[in-house]
């Protein structure tokens, strides 16, 4: 039975991932494009987790597309049938949905539902074996599968590999940050908005916000409960709340403070002085409308093993501050609780990779 399943499986996915990978690059093509009305409701039925009968979609990428219809909050929200990829009621065999299985087996065959311990036994399954997504052999640069870094600034722009602190640290420990930064710097920082959506209304950012400060401080980061500050920024783009804790703060040197709000596509900069012993700079920015979604750096040490570093530029990457549950740009208030910690949304991304709605980039001019 086990055997069988998979040789159906091997007939099945190479024609399954051409035509998903069509489809998600005519979806990229498309990106900016006026869309053709349609709906996720048909009647007594819906089109929730796929196309809809025009041009707009129904599904949990359409965010990252820019082509969700307009009623998919109201139709999908309501409609959506909770999540059958468990092990409830199905121990011994494949879940009710069919994507995994819940059987003794399952470990060895790398399909076991995510609470497959939990549910049917007090012994968990091995671990999996290593992800491609590791530093092992690759410390100073980019992972063997190319989805993350490992080098020394990737705590900066958030995409350090899962296991960067326990393989590099000991062999690729970073510089000390005042040692070759004495004199102040000045630097002009420049956000490029390329977010050009088609059937979102008055899109915008809000001011940049952030601060330099020095290494001990985390205004947000991934994995980490957003602050209020954090919060209203995301949620409403204010940055006065933000910019308050940050005066607070111990280790912080001086909040930044950008003008705004600033249309997109767009660009806008700031430029400030930096001194050695505050060499980090944090900025962030609201994608606005959304419920909570926001772009920008965390923890960006600007001086490098050389000195100040002369130019650096990252991808505007969307993040979710896990305040509040709304699913398209335009949703009602939907309040997250528990709340969530900060992470990269997965509706923003195309092809397995990620989509930034633009890029960011540290200049320094004196």
């Amino acid at each position: 039975m086990k055997n069988s399943k998979y040789i159906l499986l091997a007939v099945l996915v190479a024609g399954l991932t051409s035509c998903q990978t069509q489809i998600e690059n005519e979806r990229t093509e498309r990106i900016g494009s006026e869309l053709e009305a349609g709906s996720c409701q048909s009647g007594a039925d819906d089109f929730c987790g796929g196309p809809s009968d025009g041009d707009c979609w129904c599904d949990d990428k359409c965010a990252g597309f820019g082509d969700c219809c307009a009623d998919i909050d109201e139709v999908c929200n309501a409609t959506a049938p909770p999540a059958t990829n468990s092990c409830v009621a199905s121990c011994g065999g494949q879940s009710a949905s069919g994507n995994c299985y819940c059987d003794d087996q399952c470990a060895e065959f790398g399909d076991c539902c995510s609470d497959f311990a939990a549910v049917c036994t007090s012994t968990p399954p091995p671990p999996p074996p290593p992800a491609s997504d590791s530093c092992v052999a690759s410390c100073g640069g980019q992972s063997a599968s190319g989805n993350c870094y490992c080098d020394d600034q990737c705590s900066g722009f958030g995409d350090c590999c899962g296991d960067y602190t326990a393989v590099c640290d000991s062999t690729n420990p970073p510089p000390p940050p005042v040692a070759n930064c004495d004199q102040d710097a000045r630097y002009r920082v420049t956000a490029n908005f390329t977010w050009n959506p088609s059937n979102v209304p008055n899109p915008h950012w809000s001011p940049l916000i952030g601060a330099t400060h020095n290494a001990g401080v985390t205004i947000w980061d991934t994995g980490v409960i957003a602050s209020n500050g954090v919060k209203v920024m995301a949620e409403t783009g204010s940055p006065a709340p933000l910019a308050a804790e940050i005066q607070s703060l111990n280790g912080a040197n001086q909040v930044l403070q950008g003008s705004g709000p600033v249309d997109s596509p767009g660009v806008t900069s700031l430029e400030f002085d930096i001194q050695g012993n505050f060499s980090v700079v944090t900025l962030s920015t609201m994608v606005a409308p959304s419920p909570d979604w926001f772009v920008g750096v965390s923890g960006l040490d600007l001086c490098g093993a050389n000195g100040w570093i002369d130019s650096v530029n990252a991808d505007l990457r969307v993040l979710d501050a896990g305040t509040d549950s709304g699913t398209f740009y335009t949703s009602a208030n939907a309040v997250t609780s528990p709340q969530q910690p900060i992470e990269f949304h997965q509706g923003f991304v195309v092809n397995g990779q990620p989509f930034p709605l633009g890029s960011i980039t540290f200049q320094r001019i004196q």
